[in-house]
């Protein structure tokens, strides 16, 4: 649990790794996200569990040269819920045909490839993400390049 500390009656302030409720049954329940509304009317997620994502998980481009011509995708941005200091980023392939990660080591990122008239290539990358404290997770994401040329729609 990433910043969130209580204090005790004895005035010791604890750093918390878990939140628990106790419902009317007596069934513990661990807590994924706890909101706070501020004096300000703010609704604020102050506790949430880690968990990955990327926005989009799909990138494409397309373009419409009569020669093999070298395209990127639009970006990506993979990201961390709820990190525990800093957050780390691997990007790498799983499968498909070959292009090149832009940024390999960062949340945002794009692919590219030398791709022929008429050509179509995809390919899978996943992003590990990874915090200091211990958490990590994948996401993956989708790219397409499209050289149009040669009747393609």
């Amino acid at each position: 649990m990433s910043g969130v500390n209580i204090t005790d009656a004895g005035s010791v302030s604890r750093a918390m790794t878990e939140i628990r409720v106790r419902d009317a049954g007596n069934i513990d329940r661990v807590l994924t996200e706890v909101r706070v509304i501020g004096p300000d009317g703010v609704d604020r997620v102050v506790y949430g569990q880690f968990a990955v994502g990327a926005s989009p998980t799909s990138v494409s481009v397309k373009g419409n040269s009569a020669t093999t011509v070298t395209l990127t995708t639009r970006t990506t941005t993979a990201f961390a819920s709820f990190p525990v200091g800093a957050v780390t980023y691997a990007w790498t392939q799983l499968s498909g045909d070959p292009m090149t990660i832009t940024n390999p080591s960062g949340a945002t990122t794009a692919f590219s490839a030398a791709v022929a008239p008429g050509g179509i290539l995809s390919g899978v990358f996943q992003c590990a993400i990874a915090d200091a404290g211990g958490h990590s997770g994948t996401v993956s994401v989708n790219a397409t390049i499209v050289n149009l040329y040669g009747g393609l729609a």
